[in-house]
C-alpha cells in the first residue's frame, strides 16, 4: 500500500497492487482504492544522440559565452 496523488480523485489516496496472474510481486501497476484509477510504473530509457553540424563548423552565436 502506497499513498500517492490520484489525478482522477484529485487527492492523495491509497494505491495497491492488483492481484497478478503471473504470481510475482513486482507488477508495474498500482490501482487507486477509491476510484480504481491505475498508475503504471515502467522503466524509462533515455538515448542521447550527438549530432554534428553538416559542414563541421559551429555557428558564431554558439561560440559566445552566456
Amino acid at each position: 500500500m502506497r499513498e500517492l496523488y490520484c489525478a482522477t480523485c484529485r487527492a492523495e489516496t491509497i494505491f495497491e497492487a492488483p492481484p497478478c496472474e503471473d504470481a510475482h510481486d513486482d507488477c508495474p501497476e498500482l490501482l487507486c482504492t477509491d476510484c480504481g484509477g491505475a498508475i503504471v510504473f515502467a522503466p524509462v530509457t533515455v538515448v542521447r544522440a550527438w549530432l554534428s553540424p553538416r559542414n563541421g563548423h559551429i555557428a558564431p552565436h554558439q561560440r559566445r559565452a552566456a
